[in-house]
């Protein structure tokens, strides 16, 4: 099983790592975890995030950085994030369910910890009320 994994707010991906390794040692050791860092700095060092503000823009670079890793690195049969990347994940399965209803899920199993709202996106609008 090969996850995909996203940080909240002001962490990254070893922060993650570190914080999830006792979760993570009740499941089978064959699983892969690949960590994802955020694209935007929000603090001194290496702490960030995927958006700052959730402006369309803003998500949209977030998700074509999850795409642009799952085409280059995966596949992956699941994700897990959290805070803010678990509304990031959230939010790219949700518009690949709305835009491409009859292809294949792009994820076997979701973990979501401590998740925001997902974000209904269009190119001019991001909100985080349901479709």
């Amino acid at each position: 099983m090969r996850v995909l994994c996203l940080h909240g707010v002001g962490t990254n991906g070893r922060i993650l790592d570190s914080q999830t390794v006792a979760f993570r040692s009740l499941l089978p050791g064959n699983w892969e975890w690949h960590f994802v860092d955020g694209i935007s700095s929000i603090y001194d060092g290496p702490y960030s995030c995927y958006y700052i503000d959730p402006s369309p823009e803003n998500i949209q670079n977030a998700m074509d950085l999850v795409h642009e890793v799952m085409d280059e690195e995966g596949p992956f049969d699941a994700v897990m994030a959290f805070s803010q990347g678990a509304a990031l994940a959230a939010s790219i399965i949700l518009n690949h369910q709305l835009t491409h209803p009859f292809d294949p899920p792009l994820f076997r199993l979701a973990i979501f910890l401590c998740a925001n709202l997902p974000f209904s996106w269009t190119p001019n609008h991001a909100t985080t009320s349901p479709p």
